[in-house]
């Protein structure tokens, strides 16, 4: 099959495409290459003339999507959209390019792998979310985008065109379980053979911990760094503490290498690529992972340490790890383990090739 995955999201995409790959099919990624992280997009959309954060370099990456629309984004055996808003709102050009798509080419799907006007409605029915946090140090708003009608009036057209509707994670699957066109949770791929096994090795008796800045009201990172000074307040000598983030996945993921913990984002009932990371390489990952979500994949164990939007219980977490460092290495080698049955990136592309193929 030819294929278009229009988007990407921490290398979901990337991901993605390596297993379809192996499977002999013709993959073509148009994306920004995720801002800061550098991934790798076949169509590139960001500017080539302007920076990208300014009012010219958007308007020069918005021009590069239309024409890519017109012109590139036809003539696929399967289009895969990673989020409904792959173009501006305003006077219907979402809908209507979208709408043009749908027609160049044989089949298109909707991915639910990110925040959009119906996982904003869900989560207003969660004991807890990110949605408050996200407006205050994310947005910098009283109110979020997808809270707007406009949003909300062309997520519902664009899920209404699609063939199908694909979440990935639990708060991604509430948000769409009930839309006529929802199929089925088929979760987050990671390429297990490009993410070397480390065993987890304690140096010096001393654990490295990180937490990757990205979107810290989103993440929650005001409450997981509180957590880790009281950490280090406590055992100064047995923790050191890396948060850092923003930067080439590349970069990124030789940071991880070097850890021993990653710390990923509290406000979630489950996880992310993020973590998904931190687990091929063997590391213990402390993110959400409430029980709630495993129907949906199959999952019965799953050796991510659940935090929650609470200093008090992600010390709590960490205060077990530090005091019972010879866990590590275990929960290190389940961590592989589990992402190389549940999340390998052949069996999720065989997932998404059955699913194609039922249509």
């Amino acid at each position: 099959m030819k294929i278009l995955l229009l988007g990407d999201l921490s290398s979901l995409s990337n991901n993605l495409k390596d297993g379809l790959q192996q499977f002999g099919h013709d993959v073509t990624i148009a994306s920004s290459g995720g801002g800061w992280r550098k991934t790798h997009s076949d169509l590139s959309l960001n500017s080539r003339f302007f920076k990208s954060s300014t009012l010219l370099g958007k308007i020069e990456k918005h021009f590069l999507n239309f024409k890519y629309a017109l012109l590139k984004y036809r003539d696929f055996d399967v289009v895969q959209l990673l989020n409904p808003f792959f173009f501006p709102v305003y006077f219907g050009y979402n809908e209507k390019l979208i709408s043009r798509i749908i027609k160049q080419n044989d089949k298109t799907f909707l991915t639910s792998a990110g925040c959009d006007s119906f996982v904003y409605k869900s989560f207003q029915k969660s004991d807890y979310s990110p949605c408050n946090s996200c407006k205050v140090l994310d947005l910098k708003s009283k109110k979020c985008r997808y809270e707007k009608n406009i949003y909300q009036k062309s997520n519902n057209k664009i899920a209404d065109m699609v063939n199908g509707i694909i979440p990935v994670l639990y708060e991604y699957t509430e948000a769409y379980r009930n839309h006529p066109k929802y199929i089925k949770t088929i979760p987050l791929p990671i390429n297990t053979d490009k993410n070397e096994f480390m065993e987890n090795i304690v140096v010096n008796k001393k654990l490295i911990i990180f937490h990757g800045i990205n979107r810290i009201g989103f993440k929650g990172t005001e409450i997981i760094k509180e957590a880790l000074s009281k950490i280090k307040e406590k055992y100064p000598n047995d923790v050191d503490i890396i948060i850092d983030g923003k930067m080439p996945l590349a970069k990124y993921l030789n940071i991880m290498k070097k850890t021993n913990i990653i710390i990923d984002q509290c406000y979630s009932y489950s996880y992310g690529m993020n973590a998904l990371y931190g687990m091929a390489l063997g590391k213990v990952v402390l993110s959400g992972n409430k029980k709630s979500h495993y129907k949906d994949t199959n999952i019965i164990e799953n050796p991510i340490i659940n935090i929650k939007p609470s200093v008090s219980d992600i010390y709590k977490k960490l205060l077990m790890l530090v005091e019972n460092k010879s866990l590590v290495a275990e929960i290190g080698y389940r961590s592989r383990k589990f992402v190389e049955y549940f999340h390998n990136y052949k069996k999720i592309a065989s997932d998404y090739i059955d699913v194609w193929n039922h249509f």
